[in-house]
């Protein structure tokens, strides 16, 4: 069996409410109570409210207020309230008060579904190790890889720097050598 209650219009910001609404979901309705009395936070008294509203109602529909646990607990946004305030060099700002509307929902632990985030980041994991485990072995690729190239700069005596230097050198000479060659065979 399944009960909600719904605050609206309440008078704080959603994302701080949605802090406090996020420690309760999937516990039972006592420890949440118990969480939400000793949570510091303005939103925690308004939503101790609804859920007792929530057991409430779910009381009067028969169900058994020992059993029951919160399944779904979210904050959605209400209507902003917009405000002027004055500022330098005659401008203004505005400032948005906004609002939240608070729903809760109760039911019984057989009925209790997993929230769809948890249900997202057991999937996430998967991917994620599947994900570790090829970054490692191209890890290991590239090291077997790294030590034969090592093993081969050890066996030349000059660094690949000297060496490309003595190239373009080299060529250099070779570029000059053919001009003096033609500069030579003209005259």
């Amino acid at each position: 069996m399944e009960a909600r209650a719904t605050a609206k219009y309440i008078r704080t910001g959603p994302r701080k409410a949605r802090l406090v609404t996020e420690q309760i979901v999937g516990k039972s309705s006592s420890e949440a109570e118990d969480i939400l009395r000793f949570t510091n936070k303005k939103a925690s008294t308004i939503i101790l409210g609804v859920l007792r509203s929530a057991v409430a109602n779910a009381a009067q529909k028969g169900a058994k207020v020992d059993e029951l646990k919160v399944s779904q607990a979210y904050v959605n946004d209400g209507p902003t309230l917009k405000r002027f305030r004055p500022r330098a060099m005659g401008r203004a700002t505005r400032i948005r008060k906004r609002t939240s509307h608070i729903t809760i929902v109760v039911a019984e632990p057989e009925v209790v579904a997993l929230p769809k985030k948890k249900e997202e980041t057991a999937a996430k994991r998967l991917r994620r190790t599947e994900r570790s485990k090829k970054t490692e072995e191209k890890k290991e690729g590239r090291l077997t890889r790294s030590k034969s190239k090592d093993e081969s700069k050890s066996k030349k005596e000059k660094p690949k720097r000297m060496a490309t230097k003595n190239k373009e050198g080299s060529r250099i000479k070779k570029r000059n050598q053919k001009k003096g060659e033609k500069s030579g065979s003209e005259g």
